[in-house]
């Protein structure tokens, strides 16, 4: 395993993510907001007294931390892009 420090402009969302492909089936992908990934990967999901974070919470973790805590594994394809296989709402957030 290679473990880099990669921009966050390189990365690219796993459009094959079940939450998200769920989206692009229903919207046009040209179309899809931010807001509306974020709501596909969970923001939202959490009701208040669960354990889960949510995304905005998230959002907000990331900001005052000044990153993320846990990695985000990304899968560099033969044409170079790098497309994050574990990790989606930390890069939507």
């Amino acid at each position: 395993m290679d473990v880099r420090l990669i921009p966050v402009d390189q990365l690219e969302l796993d459009l094959c993510n079940p939450r998200i492909a769920r989206m692009l089936e229903m919207f046009d992908p040209m179309q899809i907001t931010s807001e509306q990934i974020a709501l596909a990967l969970g923001a939202g999901d959490s009701q208040e007294g669960d354990t889960y974070t949510t995304f905005y919470s998230l959002k907000e973790s990331i900001r005052t931390h000044g990153g993320i805590i846990q990695p985000i594994i990304v899968n560099e394809l033969t044409d170079g892009r790098l497309v994050v296989i574990e990790g989606n709402t930390r890069l939507a957030a």
